[in-house]
């Protein structure tokens, strides 16, 4: 063994101790590991030899720690360390090892030596531990891809498995392949036996598994995905089929051992526009460290809502932000509840992670192309750990949240309304679809049918005064939002026309209620519709002299993007007019305004209503908060407006390109 991994200890073993930061140990590889367990044991056995009088029993225990702490990180030979271990014990057994006092009786050394040695006998057992909980886990993801019919179910599980413990994905089973190689090799056994449908599903857990941020593909791995690769084309040249059918299949599996090990272009693209706009696409180790499990404040005063409540998103919603309850009174009123998940139960407003999601601004939805496995790329605004598990108001699950309670009357005027913090139980998810389905049977015998029949009633009674306008409407769904899904603007359903008008409400009665009483608070604003028109008259009149027609309709449409864009302001206003203020806090794990929001509702509106007073200094002191805030969260805004466009913009000329290559290669062949 070279004499650089014991000159590299050595730097870490001073005196009576050991230590090798855990920094250093996971820069090491599955190759140099078990040369630094070696120039551990040799630096522990030289020192057990020499008999130095500095050392004590405590520069034996942090070295077998650290022996366990690589033994668990790195693939290495589980019956070599045994046997060190063992010789290790017995050259222990035959040394009397100093302690710190000169003058302790033997009787005690030999206790401690004795003590030492089964710290090394444990240490044994736990390294073989660490092998049967591997093997284990292993049996658990295959259990998950073997044994599901549904695919798009299969793929759910996976990731909610992996969600929660994304290690799993590196598990191994007994001949040390890891999840990754064992669903390499099926796929090639559905292209060796000509199973197509069977090809598509393993193909794309193959993919899935590849996207996951833990997987790590070493070079040893492919090197090995090589090997079975040729060792598959081999198989099927041997098989008795037609020629032409053995190298539809031998390429078959050389394009699926292509797109494997390719580069993620996409991912390099994301990255450097991202650090571009100073967008963070994932959160720092550092930050992770420090982000302790969340705590609930202390002496949280709440209200337990013992109603029926019910969710409704979309089908690609993952965390659940808000739900509903809707019931008719004796007096032929509606009350409607709206439940917001809170944040703030959980954090405190000064704490590293809330600032961390000001600083973020907004939850960001990209698009990911078909060839990199489809769907959204989402960069969150909070921890996945957290609001996924914690924060999300699961079904059948206790949460935090605050609810806002509407009381309805039959010509759609709000009679009373109050904002409370609140325990609450999700009675049931519902998907848009599924609950406009319900809608449509129009039965009310359970009481999932009631309250959305409930909903329907009410929002038909409130849409006049707190839908969006037609106008507003259309171009909300059409105009590209990066902080948003577009499944969440959807107004064309039943459902979609509950939530838009039962949100625009909350909004809009927190706005009022703070407007009226002339209380600090954040707005969402537009510029006013005839300025922006002016100004597009303007802009317009102007490009008429320089630009042809189809130039000036596309230089007037990104003039009125801009000039239409929403913004955060201390001082109300909206576009739409249908409303008159408008604030936003009913995607608080979506958005970082919305925690903002729930912070001022605690520190005024709580206050306020319990009848104390806030001083004017006070006031003051937040007004001047929410200004800095509206300033970070509109600057921040513009940056993700963007990225946004520049990744997607970036991603259409990918796609252009290969377009082009495409159309060229059929030419070249049709000329040929």
């Amino acid at each position: 063994m070279s004499s650089k991994y014991i000159k590299e200890i050595r730097k870490y073993a001073k005196g009576d101790r050991i230590e090798l930061p855990d920094r250093k140990i996971k820069k090491f590889s599955n190759a140099t590991a078990g040369n630094y367990i070696n120039a551990i044991f040799e630096i522990m056995e030289d020192r057990l030899r020499s008999k130095k009088i500095d050392t004590t029993i405590d520069f034996y225990k942090d070295g077998i720690e650290i022996i366990k702490k690589i033994s668990k990180m790195y693939e290495i030979n589980k019956e070599y360390v045994e046997k060190r271990l063992n010789n290790f014990i017995s050259l222990l057994n035959a040394t009397n090892i100093n302690t710190k006092s000169k003058d302790e009786e033997k009787e005690e050394i030999n206790n401690a030596i004795a003590k030492l040695d089964e710290d090394v006998i444990k240490a044994t057992q736990e390294i073989y531990e660490i092998e049967k909980e591997e093997k284990e886990e292993f049996a658990l993801i295959v259990e998950i891809i073997e044994n599901s019919d549904n695919i798009i179910r299969k793929r759910e599980r996976i990731l909610n498995v992996l969600n929660e413990r994304p290690d799993l994905i590196n598990s191994k089973n007994n001949n040390g392949e890891s999840v990754f190689i064992y669903v390499y090799k099926k796929t090639l056994e559905t292209i060796l036996n000509n199973e197509e449908e069977k090809y598509k599903e393993y193909r794309s857990i193959l993919f899935l598994i590849k996207l996951q941020k833990y997987i790590n593909i070493r070079r040893e791995d492919k090197e090995y995905i090589s090997q079975i690769t040729d060792e598959y084309k081999n198989l099927i040249c041997e098989t008795k089929l037609p020629e032409k059918e053995k190298r539809a299949r031998i390429k078959k599996i050389t394009s699926l051992l292509k797109d494997l090990l390719r580069q993620n272009e996409s991912k390099i693209v994301l990255n450097s526009i991202a650090e571009k706009h100073g967008i963070k696409i994932e959160f720092s180790k550092d930050f992770m460290k420090h982000i302790k499990q969340p705590y609930v404040l202390k002496n949280l005063d709440v209200k337990n809502i013992e109603e029926f409540n019910i969710s409704i998103d979309s089908t690609r919603t993952r965390e659940i932000d808000d739900i509903l309850y809707c019931k008719k009174l004796e007096n032929n009123h509606y009350e409607l509840g709206v439940s917001i998940a809170s944040v703030l139960s959980y954090f405190d407003f000064d704490s590293e992670i809330i600032q961390e999601a000001l600083e973020r601004g907004s939850s960001i939805y990209l698009k990911r192309s078909k060839k990199d496995g489809g769907g959204n790329i989402v960069i969150p605004l909070l921890p996945e750990e957290i609001t996924d598990e914690i924060i999300s108001l699961n079904e059948g699950q206790e949460r935090y949240a605050r609810t806002y309670i509407f009381e309805i009357d039959e010509e759609g005027t709000i009679v009373s309304e109050k904002f409370i913090r609140s325990k609450v139980k999700n009675s049931k998810v519902l998907t848009i679809e599924a609950a406009d389905k319900i809608l449509k049977k129009n039965s009310n015998v359970t009481e999932l049918e009631q309250t959305l029949t409930c909903l329907e009633e009410a929002t038909n009674l409130l849409s006049k005064k707190y839908k969006d306008s037609e106008k507003y409407s259309k171009e909300k769904l059409n105009q590209p939002d990066p902080t948003r899904l577009k499944e969440d603007a959807n107004t064309k359903s039943i459902a979609g026309v509950i939530l838009n008008v039962v949100m625009n409400l909350t909004n809009s009665k927190i706005a009022e209620w703070f407007h009226q009483n002339n209380l600090p608070m954040i707005y969402r604003c537009k510029q006013k519709e005839e300025k922006v028109n002016e100004e597009e008259k303007l802009i317009t009149k102007e490009l008429e002299k320089k630009f042809k027609n189809r130039e000036i309709e596309k230089i007037r449409k990104i003039a009125r993007e801009k000039e239409n864009k929403s913004f955060y302001s201390t001082k109300p206003g909206h576009a739409d007019k249908t409303k008159k203020v408008s604030t936003h806090a009913t995607s608080c794990m979506r958005r970082g305004a919305d925690i903002v929001v729930e912070y001022i509702l605690r520190e005024i509106y709580d206050v306020v209503e319990s009848g104390r007073e806030i001083p004017l200094e006070k006031l003051n002191e937040y007004k001047e908060l929410l200004e800095k805030i509206c300033y970070k969260l509109n600057y921040q805004s513009a940056n993700i407006d963007n990225f946004f466009i520049e990744h997607n913009n970036a991603m259409a000329k990918k796609k252009k390109k290969k377009e082009k290559l495409k159309e060229h290669r059929r030419h070249k062949k049709v000329y040929k």
